[in-house]
């Protein structure tokens, strides 16, 4: 018990950019590649074949970043012997993180066993806005993405805010009286199902959405009607 079986060396590198160091009250930069401050995220895929890094990247090793310069995240994925497979760099919305004085800070990898990452990256401090892609673990390639800046507001009915306050309480312009937890409201913006199902409910009804990615790719929706003791688990 406890025995180690085996050490894998991983020599994650970045071309042209730069690595930044994320395990820090802001940004910090980093130019060691072997730095575990510039991994964000280190996963083995579920049949143990692949393995996956990730962080962020600037195009400058300096401070002066923050103020101007491209940012972005980076994929690295190996094989269970530590070599190269792909790297991928992908630019962020400098608008969305520039407004928000890019605090980035998360960043995390999940598998699933239909051939995607999910990645999801947010502000560590203030939840003001997140990043959400899927990508084709074949060739790194982005299959979905969306983004946007949080809107967290208290529900319409006073007994519905105080029961589902500390869950889900982000809300979207076009659904004013439903309140979502941050993955739900992604699936909202990932799943053009999920969206038209919304849109097919009365605008008076008060609910709230909590969202789960499924290990097989599908997206999975706990729909609660806190006033009529209603709830009910929606798949997508």
């Amino acid at each position: 018990m406890g025995e180690l079986l085996n050490t894998i060396h991983i020599d994650s590198k970045l071309f042209n950019f730069h690595f930044i160091s994320t395990i820090t009250d802001g940004l910090g930069f980093n130019e060691n590649y072997e730095s575990f401050l510039s991994y964000s995220s280190v996963i083995i895929d579920n049949n143990e074949e692949f393995i996956y890094v990730s962080g962020f990247y600037s195009d400058k090793p300096s401070r002066s970043t923050i103020n101007g310069e491209k940012l972005g995240f980076y994929i690295n994925k190996f094989d269970i012997l530590g070599n190269l497979v792909w790297g991928k760099v992908f630019p962020l919305n400098e608008k969305l993180f520039l407004k928000n004085n890019r605090n980035l800070a998360n960043l995390n990898l999940e598998t699933s066993t239909n051939n995607v990452l999910n990645v999801h990256i947010s502000d560590i401090h203030t939840d003001r806005y997140f990043y959400s892609f899927v990508v084709d673990t074949n060739d790194g390639e982005i299959i979905n993405s969306c983004s946007n800046e949080i809107n967290y507001k208290n529900s319409p009915s006073s007994m519905f805010s105080q029961l589902i306050l500390q869950n889900s309480n982000v809300v979207d312009k076009n659904f004013k009286n439903f309140r979502f937890d941050l993955d739900a409201y992604k699936i909202m913006l990932l799943n053009k199902d999920f969206y038209s199902y919304l849109q097919s409910i009365p605008n008076n009804v008060e609910l709230s959405f909590l969202g789960f990615f499924l290990n097989n790719g599908d997206y999975s929706i706990l729909q609660r009607d806190y006033i009529n003791s209603k709830f009910k688990i929606l798949i997508f």
